[in-house]
């Protein structure tokens, strides 16, 4: 039985300006996750996942470590998050 669980994380390192939320969009469009990515004003990119399996968040995160193209992950933080997400997708949030 799969567990639904809600996350959220901080991505750091070379992550703005590279492709990365419009890359991470598309990992959990493909694995129909629903949330959302943003850019942070420090440099480091905030992303939500709301009731997502347990293993598909494990697979996304340890994507997320490797990002796409010129990103260079230095750490992410991972934290639990309550609020419920009102989307049917994953956006990507300015």
């Amino acid at each position: 039985m799969t567990n639904l669980i809600s996350k959220k994380i901080i991505i750091t390192g070379t992550v703005q300006g590279v492709g990365y939320r419009r890359w991470l969009q598309k990992i959990c469009n493909e694995n129909g996750v629903i949330g959302w990515v943003a850019n942070k004003k420090n440099g480091d990119v905030e992303a939500f996942f709301f009731k997502v399996g347990d293993e598909i968040f494990k697979n996304i995160l340890s994507e997320c470590f490797l990002g796409p193209k010129n990103s260079c992950v230095t750490n992410i933080l991972v934290d639990d998050y309550e609020e419920k997400i009102t989307s049917n997708n994953f956006e990507i949030r300015v």
